[in-house]
């Protein structure tokens, strides 16, 4: 991928501002649904998690993984002001790497999710004092 838009310094500023309110949304929309939606989806201690659901959270943490992407993608599609380039390098997510290994992820954790053979138990981790079940 090659950067193709050239930003002007005042470009710039707004670019930035607005990637950065973004990138807030999406912290804020993903922490709610892992505290919600994956937690209680999965099941609680001891108890059978529902498949429907952990399906509908499943799809929730790749649509909230699709938008971290593209909102990396456009970073990198962009060519700041030679000023704000310690800026961008900033919000570089991992740029090419991040994206090939997100793009890898979609592709193993659909085949995940249409094994009719997957089990597996919830176990209790803590991402930014987080209780995340995993299956």
């Amino acid at each position: 991928m090659r950067a193709n838009e050239k930003l002007s310094p005042q470009e710039c500023v707004s670019f930035v501002s607005e990637k950065l309110d973004e990138l807030s949304g999406w912290v804020e929309y993903t922490k709610d649904f892992y505290s919600r939606d994956i937690n209680n989806s999965w099941g609680s201690d001891g108890k059978e998690g529902i498949k429907e659901e952990i399906e509908a959270a499943c799809e929730k943490l790749i649509k909230s993984l699709r938008e971290l992407y593209d909102w990396e993608v456009i970073i990198a599609s962009v060519i700041p002001d030679h000023s704000w380039k310690p800026v961008f390098n900033k919000l570089h997510l991992s740029s090419l790497s991040f994206i090939e290994d997100t793009e890898s992820f979609f592709v193993e954790f659909q085949e995940l999710l249409c094994n009719p053979d997957a089990t597996g138990k919830r176990i209790k981790m803590t991402v930014s004092g987080l209780d995340i079940g995993h299956k």
